[in-house]
């Protein structure tokens, strides 16, 4: 049976302070839709379950269950910094300071930020003042620029010269089929010259781009070429992992994560 979690150890053995995640739908408390290891708090199983998950995600982490800290996520620009402050608001406080965001920062050791998806983009990301970033990238998002939000925040808290990404399991573009009002949207964000890398295929009307290719380029803005890493796992065809192309919106979430280790 696959682990409940994977890691790269591409991205991993760059920085040893780093500790980094990918969920698998395996070895989970849910049932029916949402089997068996669903992270999603928002995609209508039932939160008790949820919790269990979260739980068993904390022990693999060796960490508390509540210092696993994932936005709502609304395919909003919006970057939320994880502070003290934030870690000493109410579970319900923290669900509307968290309520329209995409991405998270934090400098917090053992506090893990993630994303949850089942498609979309998950992107994660430090810098060498070891502030690292967990950036949730449909092309709603990507599209309003919430890959510059997660950067500028990052930059704003310990600007750096030096930053590594990895880019998780998402949907591939030939799946990922979209309609020309959505396209031309990507047309607005884009040079003519990026187009050509991110639309795999037009079929018709049917334009099928590659929103992992986009989300990269946007990442090359940032850092070097060499330091974005790729897990190159297509998340419809792998069943593994969620996919609400393949299976509907009532299915479960998978989480990509990372944690400053801290020193005990």
């Amino acid at each position: 049976m696959l682990e409940r979690i994977i890691r790269s150890t591409d991205f991993e053995s760059q920085n040893p302070r780093i500790d980094h995640f990918v969920t698998t739908r395996s070895n989970g408390y849910s049932t029916s839709a949402y089997s068996s290891f669903n992270l999603g708090k928002w995609c209508g199983e039932d939160p008790e379950t949820t919790r269990f998950n979260y739980k068993l995600l904390g022990k693999e982490l060796h960490i508390d269950s509540n210092n696993i800290i994932v936005p709502r996520e609304v395919h909003s620009n919006e970057t939320v910094v994880i502070d003290e402050h934030f870690l000493r608001c109410s579970l319900v406080e923290r669900e509307r300071l968290l309520a329209t965001a995409d991405a998270l920062v934090t400098r917090l050791p053992r506090v893990a930020i993630g994303v949850t998806t089942a498609d979309c983009v998950p992107i994660i990301g430090y810098n060498s003042n070891d502030t690292i970033v967990a950036i949730h990238a449909g092309w709603r998002g990507i599209v309003a620029g919430v890959i510059e939000s997660a950067f500028k925040k990052m930059q704003e808290i310990s600007p750096s010269q030096d930053y590594r990404f990895l880019v998780g399991p998402c949907i591939d573009g030939d799946s990922y089929e979209v309609g020309e009002d959505v396209w031309v949207q990507f047309k607005d964000r884009f040079t003519d010259a990026e187009q050509d890398k991110i639309l795999r295929k037009r079929v018709g009307e049917k334009f099928f781009p590659d929103i992992r290719t986009a989300a990269s380029i946007q990442l090359e803005q940032h850092c070097r070429t060499n330091h974005i890493k790729q897990i190159q796992i297509d998340t419809y065809s792998n069943l593994n992992f969620y996919s609400v192309r393949r299976d509907g919106l009532k299915t479960g979430r998978f989480v990509t994560g990372i944690m400053l280790k801290g020193t005990n």
